[in-house]
C-alpha cells in the first residue's frame, strides 16, 4: 500500500461520521491541551469502567456492529482505491498502445513481396488506383491496373486467378471499382458489380491461395447497407476519394494487419521511407481537373443528344464516374450539394434532366476553377526560360520554376554576361524550333542592365525583346509560348505597355 497520508484518511473519517450518525458520545477527538495529571486519569478510568458495566447489554451489542461497519468501511475504501489504480494503470497502457499503433498505421508498408492488382473502368479513377498502391508501398513493377475496356473487365477473375496460382510465395493486394460499367462494340452498356467478381475469385481459388490476398471494395456509395454487401463479399471498403498517404494508410493497415497479423509491415526506416516512397507520386495530380472538365463536355453532348432517354445505363455509368472523379479532387462541404444533384438525377432521370444538369455544371466549374488556381502546376513537357540581369532575380526565377512543376534540368536562366543578353532573342527562337513537341514559359526582366564596349552601362527593354520575338516566330510556335514581363514598375501605363508586347506580367 506504501505510505499513508492525512488524505487518505480523510474518506474514511467521513464514511464513520455518518455510521456514528455525527453524535458527539460516539467519537471525540483527542484530548491535545497538554498532559494530565495520572490521579485524574485514573479516576476517568474507574469512571467509565463503572459506568459501562451499568450500560445495557444492547448497548454494547451496538458498538460492535458500529465497529464492524467501520472495519467494514475502511476495507471498502482501501479495496477501492487498489482498483482505481489498477484501473488507471490499465487505461494509460492501453492508451499507449493505442497510440503505438497509430504510429505505426502513419508509417505502414506492405511486405516486399506483395503484388497490388486493381481495376476501374473510369481512366482518372485507374490513376489514382496507381497513386494508391504506391501509398501502401508496392512498387510500379509490381503493380497492374486495369479496365481499360470489355476485355479486361469481363476477363479480371480469371487474370487473378491466375496470377495468384503463378505466385504461390506472395502475397496479393486488390482494389476493386464496385461499379464497373462495359460497353460493346454495338454500344450496348452493362453494369458488372466489382464486390461479385472478388466473392467469385475468393470461392474459386484454393483456400491457401485464398489466404495470402486481401481485396479491397472502392466505391463513392458508401451507406451502411452498401459497406456491409462490401464486407459480406470482400475484406474491407474504402471511399472513393482525394488519395492522401495518411488517409490511406489509416484504413488500409488495419484491414491488412486484421488479415495478416503476423507479417512485417512496418518500415524500418520509419516516417522519413515513407515520405521517399511515392513522394511524386502522392502529390495532387495536376491533370485531374483537366481531366473531370473534358468528361463535364462529353456528359454535356450525351444529355444535348438526349442520351439520358436512348440509353439510360450508359448515361447512369458516366454520372457515376463523375460523381467518383468530383471526390477525387475534392471531399469537402463544396462537393457535398454537387454529389446531391447528380444522386437525384440517377434516382429519377426523367424528371427536369437538363435544367439539374445546367446547375450541376455551374457549381463543379466553380470547383474545377478553384482545384486549377491552388494546385496549378504547368504541363510536363514545359520549359522554363528567363532573362535577367540581376544575380539575385535569377536565384528567384530558379525557384519560381520549381515551385510551379519546372524542374532545374528542363530550365535556362541567363542574363549574367553581354553576351546572354545581346543574344537572346535567337537563343528563344532556336530552342523554341528544335523543341516543337513542348511548352516554353519565359519570364523577361523589364529593365536589363548591360555593359557596353566603351566600359559604361545602358538599359535594355525586356519588353522590347519579347515584341520581335513573338514577331519573329512562327504562329505554331508563337502558340506554345507563354511569355511574361516581370518589373516593379506596376503603373496602369507601365502594364499596359507590357502587356502589349508580351502575353501577360508578373
Amino acid at each position: 500500500m506504501g505510505k499513508v497520508s492525512s488524505k487518505d484518511i480523510l474518506p474514511i473519517m467521513e464514511k464513520f461520521k455518518r455510521l456514528t450518525q455525527h453524535k458527539p458520545n460516539k467519537i471525540t477527538p483527542a484530548d491535545v491541551s497538554g498532559p494530565i495529571k495520572r490521579r485524574k486519569k485514573r479516576k476517568d478510568i474507574l469512571k467509565t469502567r463503572q459506568k459501562a458495566t451499568r450500560e445495557p447489554r444492547q448497548n454494547r451489542r451496538g458498538s460492535i456492529a458500529v465497529g464492524r461497519k467501520i472495519v467494514e468501511a475502511f476495507r471498502e475504501e482501501v479495496l477501492s482505491s487498489n482498483a482505481t489504480m489498477k484501473v488507471s494503470k490499465r487505461e494509460k497502457q492501453n492508451s499507449s498502445v493505442d497510440e503505438k499503433m497509430s504510429m505505426n498505421h502513419s508509417q505502414f508498408s506492405v511486405p516486399k513481396n506483395t503484388f497490388g492488382i486493381a481495376i476501374d473502368d473510369s481512366k482518372i479513377q485507374r490513376k489514382l488506383l496507381a497513386k494508391l498502391l504506391d501509398c501502401v508501398g508496392i512498387p510500379h513493377d509490381r503493380c497492374t491496373v486495369v479496365g481499360d475496356g470489355r476485355d479486361e473487365i469481363m476477363g479480371f477473375e480469371d487474370y487473378v486467378i491466375s496470377f495468384i496460382e503463378r505466385h504461390p510465395q506472395d502475397y496479393f493486394f486488390l482494389v476493386v471499382d464496385e461499379n464497373l460499367d462495359v460497353l460493346d462494340d454495338s454500344s450496348n452498356h452493362e453494369t458488372v458489380s466489382g464486390s461479385i467478381i472478388v466473392q467469385n475469385i475468393r470461392k474459386r481459388l484454393p483456400p491457401d491461395a485464398e489466404k495470402r490476398m486481401v481485396a479491397i471494395i472502392r466505391s463513392a456509395n458508401d451507406s451502411s447497407s452498401d459497406i456491409a454487401i462490401y464486407i459480406s463479399r470482400a475484406h474491407g471498403f474504402i471511399a472513393k476519394g482525394p488519395i492522401k498517404r495518411d488517409k490511406v494508410n489509416e484504413t488500409i493497415a488495419p484491414i491488412w494487419l486484421n488479415r495478416f497479423p503476423s507479417t512485417e509491415t512496418i518500415t524500418e526506416t520509419g516516417s522519413e521511407a515513407g515520405t521517399e516512397r511515392g513522394s511524386n507520386l502522392s502529390n495532387y495530380d495536376v491533370s485531374l481537373p483537366y481531366d473531370v472538365s473534358r468528361e463535364m463536355t462529353t456528359i454535356n453532348n450525351a444529355i444535348e443528344s438526349n442520351l439520358h432517354v436512348t440509353n439510360l445505363e450508359r448515361f447512369q455509368g458516366q454520372m457515376n464516374n463523375l460523381k467518383s472523379n468530383l471526390l477525387a479532387i475534392k471531399s469537402d462541404a463544396s462537393i457535398i450539394p454537387i454529389i446531391g444533384m447528380i444522386n437525384l438525377i440517377l434516382q429519377n432521370p426523367a424528371s427536369d434532366v437538363t435544367e439539374r444538369w445546367y446547375n450541376i455544371r455551374n457549381r463543379v466549374d466553380g470547383v474545377l476553377s478553384c482545384a486549377l488556381h491552388k494546385n496549378f502546376r504547368v504541363p510536363k513537357n514545359t520549359h522554363g526560360i528567363a532573362l535577367d540581369s540581376s544575380r539575385i532575380q535569377r536565384k528567384l526565377l530558379s525557384n519560381f520554376f520549381l515551385r510551379i512543376g519546372i524542374p532545374d534540368n528542363r530550365s535556362t536562366i541567363v542574363g549574367e554576361k553581354r553576351d546572354e543578353i545581346m543574344g537572346f532573342e535567337d537563343f528563344v527562337i532556336n530552342f523554341s524550333n528544335h523543341h516543337k513537341d513542348s511548352f516554353l514559359l519565359v519570364v523577361v526582366h523589364e529593365n536589363l542592365d548591360v555593359e557596353s564596349e566603351s566600359s559604361g552601362r545602358e538599359r535594355l527593354s525586356g519588353s522590347l525583346f519579347v515584341k520581335n520575338i513573338r514577331e519573329r516566330l512562327s504562329k505554331e510556335g508563337e502558340g506554345r509560348m507563354l511569355i511574361l514581363i516581370q518589373s516593379k514598375n506596376s503603373s496602369p501605363s507601365d502594364v499596359a505597355v507590357y502587356n502589349s508586347c508580351a502575353h501577360g506580367y508578373l
